[in-house]
């Protein structure tokens, strides 16, 4: 499975796809928010084609550096978690 901005999913077995929007949030002290992402989008019939949420759970690391910003400048934070995916019945 391939993850990116969107957010985003993409499976390398069958090139489905799909993009998803924040539905709710639970946050946790220092680290990145678990997640209920609500599917609004689909690209194929594939793995993904009947996913219709996605939790993000047991995150780890991926909040902001602290310190201010420099205009133009990026920055990569390491983050871990357990994406699942919801699917209606076939």
């Amino acid at each position: 499975m391939h993850h990116f901005k969107g957010p985003s999913w993409q499976s390398q077995r069958d090139d489905s796809l799909i993009t998803a929007k924040k539905t709710a949030e639970s946050p946790r002290a220092g680290t990145i928010p678990e997640l209920l992402l609500t599917v609004d989008s689909h690209t194929g019939t594939g793995l993904l084609g009947n996913v219709a949420y996605i939790s993000r759970l047991l995150t780890s690391g991926g909040a902001a550096p602290a310190g201010a910003c420099t205009d133009g400048a990026t920055t990569s934070v390491p983050y871990g978690a357990v994406y699942v995916f919801w699917a209606a019945k076939r």
